[in-house]
């Protein structure tokens, strides 16, 4: 039997009951895939099925707005994924008339879609045989074939694909592709049993005792540590003031307190409070909050929370700033660290009349 179909029939009986896998509607494999780019599967389900049930079709995602789009995908990170679904969206029903490309070819033309994705939607929506590699089937042919180039390497990715030409089905390929993932994210794991696999004797790790070794990968670039020095400005009105993150950073697109990142921990933030409220503004009290560092794929983020307790009289919006209530901050997209802080016990009892 060959070795593609050993995988579909471990699949036939393994495979998971994902929601995604029930359709070929390109707008609902889309979503999938690009929450999936980043997240793990159990929590990627929860954020899928409130996406379209939020956006129920490309339709209503180009019709809705940034921030709306941003809300709902509060949490899962890597934001620009969300905001290149939206431009894309937009470009398939004002320049395409609300209709996917069909071919991978055309689709990785599109923003935010890459190579992977493209396949994912081409073969799963319209039966286009070409082959899906995502980091589970690396590791699946890398063990398989005895493959030592670094799979995140340009070197290891040719290796793999001439690899998974050798056992790709052309008359099967939404099938195989979705078995030899989720054999790569059920059987073939970072730390497999290899005694129930139905490919260990072909397997080449198996057969040389070298499971553990493969898949190879070049050493991580290091994190880089950055210090955010949040101004919670709140006045006896319970008006605060938030600003959207700019662009070319992470959380592009979120809001946030009034920031100031500095290169130590603790900088002196009265002259830095001088340039967000005026000199006629009467400060009541202060207070700070070393925040739960927060740590993402590159950088490590160590947050601190000014606590600013004004009067209202001469608040005024400094530029690019909103002011809000802060019951109202609940309907901005946020990044993830910020929503969690501000649930804190000792964070919500900073906002309570005992500040004045």
């Amino acid at each position: 039997m060959r070795i593609s179909d050993r995988i579909t029939d471990w699949y036939s009986v393994y495979k998971r009951d994902l929601p995604w896998r029930s359709t070929t509607n390109p707008y609902f494999i889309w979503v999938s895939e690009v929450i999936l780019q980043q997240t793990r599967v159990r929590q990627g389900i929860s954020y899928y099925l409130k996406f379209i049930d939020k956006f129920q079709d490309v339709h209503q995602l180009a019709a809705s707005e940034p921030d709306e789009v941003l809300k709902v995908w509060e949490g899962l990170g890597y934001y620009n994924r969300a905001l290149n679904m939206h431009a894309t969206a937009k470009y398939i029903v004002n320049d395409l008339n609300g209709e996917f490309p069909q071919t991978s070819q055309e689709l990785v033309k599109l923003k935010g879609i890459g190579t992977y994705t493209a396949a994912a939607i081409s073969t799963f929506a319209f039966g286009e045989s070409v082959p899906l590699v995502d980091g589970n089937v690396k590791r699946v042919i890398s063990r398989l074939f005895g493959i030592f180039d670094p799979i995140n390497e340009n070197k290891g990715d040719v290796e793999i694909n001439k690899a998974l030409e050798q056992i790709f089905p052309i008359e099967n390929a939404p099938i195989f592709n979705q078995a030899i993932m989720e054999f790569g994210a059920l059987q073939c794991i970072p730390s497999p049993n290899c005694e129930p696999c139905p490919l260990r004797f072909e397997c080449y790790a198996y057969t040389n005792g070298c499971t553990h070794s493969l898949p190879v990968r070049k050493s991580a670039a290091p994190v880089k540590e950055r210090y955010f020095n949040y101004f919670i400005i709140i006045s006896n009105k319970n008006e605060v003031l938030l600003q959207k993150r700019p662009p070319g950073d992470i959380w592009s697109g979120l809001y946030e307190f009034p920031l100031i990142e500095s290169k130590s921990l603790e900088p002196d933030y009265s002259k830095i409070l001088k340039r967000i409220i005026n000199d006629r503004v009467t400060i009541v009290k202060t207070s700070l909050i070393k925040g739960k560092p927060q740590k993402l794929t590159h950088q490590k983020i160590y947050p601190f929370y000014h606590i600013v307790a004004i009067k209202s009289e001469h608040f005024d919006n400094a530029a690019g700033l909103i002011k809000v209530n802060i019951k109202d901050t609940d309907i901005f997209p946020m990044p993830v660290m910020l929503r969690n802080q501000m649930k804190d016990d000792i964070f919500k009892s900073l906002f309570s009349a005992e500040l004045f």
